[in-house]
């Protein structure tokens, strides 16, 4: 309901040139028609296959890079995983099925990376905000999910219609998935001895590096020299 009302309000106010038609501007995509030539550009169906963009290839450099983000990747799936047993109210999950879990995530990966697929595959923490709203925990809803995520894949023209859903409207629903998320995170708190003082400097460093690692990183962007990538798109 919310994505039908905000895309019937992007049209409303597209339609009364509200918004900006100059590609350049901020809110032009907030224009109902800002993606559409995305959607008759795109081909039906798309399948990816290995060696789509050329023999694979290996980097040291791109390697390690890579190798941090995962080992974050993983803790932020463990901290998913216990979160989502929370949410539907079972027992945490034993180690050894987080480990499988984990495994799973790291096979998948290698399996996109086979497929030339320029992402890996983990855990995405606003679905857990999901299931806190809609109260909707069944496995069978979620393996039925994941099987419409494999069919929009394929027809590229549903993809190209969700890539065209105006940026507000997207924002919108991921401010709300998101905070909804970290709400869910922060009630493990209740766990958690606020009276000792190693305790909230840890929870403050944390909150505070989040907030400031970023802004640095902007006000900075030189110190990052990660040389020229070269995309050829066919």
């Amino acid at each position: 309901m919310g994505i039908i009302i905000g895309l019937c309000l992007s049209a409303i106010l597209t339609a009364a040139n509200v918004f900006s038609v100059e590609v350049t501007s901020v809110d032009y995509r907030a224009r109902i028609d800002s993606a559409v030539s995305g959607i008759s550009s795109s081909p039906w169906f798309y399948l990816p296959y290995p060696g789509q963009f050329g023999t694979p290839t290996f980097s040291v450099g791109i390697f390690v890079t890579y190798l941090i983000p995962t080992l974050v990747s993983i803790l932020d799936s463990i901290a998913d995983y216990y979160a989502c047993a929370r949410v539907v109210q079972v027992p945490p999950p034993p180690l050894h099925a987080v480990s499988r879990g984990l495994a799973t995530e790291g096979f998948f990966s290698f399996l996109a990376g086979c497929l030339g697929v320029g992402h890996a595959t983990t855990t995405y923490g606003p679905n857990i905000g999901i299931i806190g709203m809609t109260k909707v925990g069944s496995l069978r809803v979620f393996q039925m999910f994941g099987l419409q995520l494999v069919l929009v894949a394929i027809i590229a023209k549903l993809s190209a219609c969700f890539v065209a859903i105006p940026y507000p409207v997207i924002g919108g629903i991921t401010f709300i998935l998101t905070g909804s998320f970290f709400g869910i995170i922060f009630s493990n708190l209740n766990h958690v001895n606020l009276s000792s003082t190693r305790n909230l400097v840890v929870i403050g460093m944390s909150l505070v590096c989040g907030l400031m690692i970023p802004h640095w990183a902007k006000q900075n962007i030189d110190k990052f020299e990660t040389g020229e990538a070269y995309l050829s798109v066919h």
